[in-house]
């Protein structure tokens, strides 16, 4: 007997009178479960590729969110004793959830129960009220994404995987209808991975990008921070550049997910705070600092100079593209040099950048091609 066959038979789950199916099972919702596109909780990964997708279907796709809770709420309930049950049928319960956590290795184990739980969960609602014709799956493979993508395969539905990130180089376990790339690594990935049935789309297919060079009279510089940045770097990093550039405004902006938004107090600066898009902050920047984020591709991309920094504890160049010399790097922001920075954009880095992250390339599709797809899902 498989481990999911064991699992089954623990949850009983044939008996729908079980409080256990309950506790592990009602725990999803879709908003439209007859959707064109549907995808998971609204995170910013999800809405830049919702919003993005939406865009070029022209707004003619149904699209649905899932929601779901954790399952472990009703276990809070089942031991605050907010459940009705006698002593003994509790304890036939709890003997029930510890067999079932030990099928699977304490490292994976809450992943592979909740993938389990969900994907059941969602091939019962789509056999009752039929599943989405696709599923939007970003390149971060979580349990919620992994379950609604085998659950809509299952029920005959299209798989559009989206790359949301130029780091990204997730290949999805599953097979996919349709490939959304940003880069010539993630297209080689998948060009080698995929049968000829894989509809690959090229994003960001510009024929050449603008870096405006860098004055010598900054009145503008901004700091990127990640979801995971030193407080104590980020503060060293803006005393530093507010005693080299002592009139200049200092633009943080700090990563969706962070919901403390640190800013240190430091009198002698001149701090902003703001949620500008990328692209908006790239244009009111003369140039961007960073730590390791995926970001310094897109302030790239927009024409704005990046210079990676020490912001965090993840080494100096995680992302290596300080390595391949696309990314300016300064360890030491106080002994940055203008001129080298403007020198290092200039000649041959746009070769170097533009033949891995702009690139046309005839065996992909690009986004009059992805529009006309997606119209056809409707």
């Amino acid at each position: 007997m498989t481990v999911i066959n064991k699992f089954w038979s623990i949850l009983a789950k044939n008996n729908r009178e079980d409080i256990l199916y309950y506790i592990f099972f009602k725990f999803i919702y879709l908003s439209s479960n007859n959707a064109d596109i549907a995808f998971t909780n609204y995170y910013k990964k999800e809405r830049d590729a919702h919003n993005h997708i939406k865009s070029l279907s022209e707004k003619k796709l149904t699209f649905a969110k899932c929601h779901h809770k954790r399952f472990y709420v009703g276990l809070k309930n089942f031991f605050e004793k907010k459940l009705k049950l006698n002593f003994f049928y509790k304890l036939l319960l709890f003997r029930k959830i510890i067999k079932i956590t030990k099928l699977f290795p304490s490292n994976t184990r809450p992943s592979i129960i909740k993938f389990l739980t969900l994907y059941s969960n969602l091939c019962e609602q789509y056999q009752i009220y039929g599943a989405p014709k696709s599923f939007l799956c970003v390149a971060d493979l979580s349990s919620e994404r992994l379950a609604m993508a085998y659950a809509t395969k299952k029920f005959g539905g299209n798989i559009i995987y989206y790359f949301y990130t130029d780091y990204s180089k997730q290949i999805p376990p599953f097979p996919v209808n349709a490939a959304i790339l940003r880069n010539r690594a993630q297209a080689e990935l998948f060009k080698t991975s995929y049968n000829k049935n894989t509809l690959i789309f090229l994003l960001n297919d510009k024929d050449e990008i603008e870096l405006k060079p860098i004055d010598t009279r900054v009145k503008n510089i901004g700091i990127a921070v990640n979801n995971f940045y030193n407080k104590k770097d980020l503060k060293k990093v803006i005393i530093s550049l507010s005693k080299k550039y002592p009139q200049t405004f200092l633009n943080i902006r700090h990563h969706p997910n962070d919901k403390e938004k640190y800013v240190p107090k430091i009198k002698s600066a001149k701090i902003f705070t703001n949620s500008l898009s990328l692209k908006e902050f790239a244009e009111i920047n003369d140039f961007i600092v960073t730590g390791n984020s995926s970001v310094q591709m897109d302030f790239l991309r927009e024409g704005c100079p990046v210079i990676l920094t020490k912001l965090d504890d993840l080494g100096n160049d995680l992302l290596g593209y300080a390595k391949k010399k696309i990314v300016y790097s300064q360890t030491h922001i106080e002994r940055m040099n203008i001129e080298n920075v403007n020198k290092f954009y200039r000649g041959n880095w746009r070769t170097r950048f533009e033949e891995d992250f702009l690139f046309n390339d005839s065996q992909f599709l690009h986004e009059d091609e992805l529009s006309a797809f997606l119209k056809n899902l409707s």
